[in-house]
């Protein structure tokens, strides 16, 4: 047992070196800048006091993502190298909550899984870049899930309890303290993102199904009343109103055109999710099938944890319909779901893998995933420091504008990138100085325009 657990705390100690070299080469991008102002009086910000009016401004004109965007404006106050440790602590921290939910324990479970859920993480994840590494981007899209896996803990508890036929705890104080913990948890989980918060509905409604299947007592705290709350904070916001009014309203008419596009996305993005789980499911109705019982009844015998979390990666996914556009970015929840999910499946195949001629290809197939990963991370950090090293040539230049009291800079776009950057998709400089992207980061440096060169032979 401690030889295990030193095992899992060295998969934790690399992960968090590993994403830590990420994270230090990755430079500020597009709203980080933004965000390191006010949106109350336009200044600085330093202190709590002003991420907390600026939250409120910020509420009204763009969006109510309070918890997340909050959490953001707190960080970039911060120390560039305090903040890489702080996102490569969460990246290491979401992986054993991956864990913990898949099994409903973390110091039991071979140090491999773990290796297995980061790797899987790392590849799986759409744009690794935007949704890690990026200060602004990341407090979302890997902030907001760690938050509410953090608050699905004592949901995935009382399930536990019913696996290991233990009795539910229902004093009337234990009572009270968790529904006033989970309604504080749940408004923060609630209030993260659009479709993380469709995610987490379902999941707790499909704990409550489940609950009531095992017949156990709902009590209070279990009904989500906090996050249903922190929903309505989050969609209702002023800002987020004006957003949707100024794109012309969500379009119903164009709703079953939208459902076609999430569909194909969703093949495009979750593939893995859909071949592990076929595969998975073949193997355990090939394996276990027989007289006594059916198909239906060894489906229904699965882990209720991992259907749940399908339901759970299948929302957050398909929420998005009701918006014209569904960046990249926000994959990261799927794909978290998606892998407790499938990991929970998964577990049902240990009387196949435990046979000796099993556990040695399961071994051969998990040396080769790690050396592959190996060689993906090594590209992975010599793209981001290359990205960060042509950053670097862009802010002499715009440091030389400054000492030479100009108020005007020319630099390079950044146009070599990929998924590990955050640049995928949305690009960085626009080709119009008028444009956000260009004055947030004149603003940020004290210039008046930046104006993009894409011509690489003037530097």
């Amino acid at each position: 047992m401690r030889k295990k657990r030193i095992c899992l705390v060295c998969v934790c100690i690399i992960v968090f070196i590993m994403m830590f070299l990420m994270n230090h080469f990755t430079p500020m991008h597009a709203d980080d800048y933004d965000y390191s102002f006010s949106f109350y009086n336009g200044e600085r910000i330093h202190s709590l006091v002003d991420v907390f009016y600026s939250q409120i401004s910020h509420y009204q004109v763009q969006n109510g993502r309070i918890a997340t965007l909050g959490f953001a404006q707190i960080l970039l106050m911060l120390n560039a190298t305090v903040i890489d440790i702080i996102l490569s602590s969460l990246f290491v921290l979401l992986g054993l909550l991956i864990l913990y939910h898949a099994y409903g324990c973390i110091w039991d479970n071979h140090y491999l899984k773990l290796a297995i859920i980061y790797i899987a993480l790392f590849i799986f994840t759409p744009s690794v870049g935007q949704s890690y590494l990026w200060t602004n981007s990341a407090s979302i899209y890997l902030g907001g899930v760690v938050m509410i896996l953090i608050y699905l803990i004592p949901y995935r508890m009382v399930l536990r309890n019913i696996e290991l036929g233990r009795s539910q705890r229902n004093g009337l104080l234990y009572n009270l303290i968790m529904f006033i913990w989970m309604f504080a948890m749940g408004v923060i989980a609630g209030d993260t993102n659009e479709n993380m918060s469709a995610g987490l509905l379902f999941i707790v409604i499909g704990y409550l199904i489940c609950f009531k299947i095992k017949h156990i007592i709902i009590q209070p705290w279990m009904l989500g009343i906090g996050n249903i709350l922190g929903m309505i904070v989050l969609y209702f916001a002023p800002g987020n109103q004006k957003r949707v009014s100024n794109a012309g309203g969500i379009n119903l008419l164009g709703i079953p055109k939208r459902f076609v596009l999430v569909t194909a996305l969703f093949l495009e993005k979750m593939w893995f999710l859909v071949l592990f789980l076929a595969v998975i499911i073949t193997v355990i109705v090939l394996f276990f099938r027989n007289k006594e019982l059916d198909l239906k009844s060894i489906l229904l015998s699965l882990p209720l944890q991992g259907y749940i979390f399908l339901i759970g990666a299948l929302a957050s996914a398909y929420s998005m319909i009701l918006l014209s556009f569904f960046p990249i970015k926000a994959w990261s929840s799927c794909v978290t779901f998606s892998i407790i999910s499938i990991l929970s499946f998964f577990n049902e195949l240990k009387s196949v893998i435990e046979s000796s001629r099993n556990k040695k290809l399961i071994g051969v197939t998990i040396t080769a995933v790690i050396l592959v990963f190996g060689g993906i991370y090594i590209n992975a950090v010599f793209t981001v420091k290359s990205a960060n090293y042509e950053n670097s040539k862009r802010l002499a230049l715009i440091y030389e504008a400054v000492e030479n009291g100009e108020d005007t800079a020319t630099i390079p776009a950044l146009i070599k990138y990929n998924k590990y950057t955050p640049y995928e998709e949305s690009g960085e400089l626009s080709w119009d100085p008028s444009e956000w992207p260009n004055k947030s980061i004149a603003r940020y440096y004290g210039l008046k325009k930046l104006v993009r060169d894409d011509n690489m032979n003037n530097y």
